[in-house]
């Protein structure tokens, strides 16, 4: 959670990055080419931590009231229509076993509507 928590920080104490943040959360169209590489480092950042975190579960080294937080972190920011516009084209590779668990869970939310927006619509705190 290291990136997390530094990019929590980020988020919010400055109000420029703040409104990158969402505006990009809400949809990435709405950014310039610099911003959206500044957008997609915040975002690749917070995914790398997920992977870890997903990693760990699967080897039984994380505790799994914590992996319940983890894995609703991770629908909140897919049901977002920015990450998941940047999830669908970014360049990075994550691990193969992790990359799948997420197109999983946006196929089901997609198919089922768990993952939505009047569920998520407050501001990450």
């Amino acid at each position: 959670m290291q990136h997390n928590t530094e990019i929590g920080r980020l988020v919010g104490s400055d109000g420029i990055i703040a409104n990158l943040y969402r505006r990009g959360c809400e949809d990435t169209q709405q950014l310039n080419t610099d911003e959206k590489w500044q957008f997609g480092s915040l975002i690749v950042a917070i995914f790398c931590d997920f992977n870890q975190h997903c990693t760990m579960h699967k080897q039984g080294r994380l505790d799994s009231g914590f992996w319940n937080s983890i894995e609703h972190n991770i629908k909140f920011y897919i049901s977002r229509p920015g990450v998941l516009a940047w999830w669908q084209t970014q360049p990075f590779a994550l691990d193969a076993s992790f990359t799948e668990y997420v197109d999983a869970l946006i196929s089901l939310g997609q198919r089922n509507k768990r993952i939505s927006r009047s569920t998520h619509n407050a501001p990450v705190a």
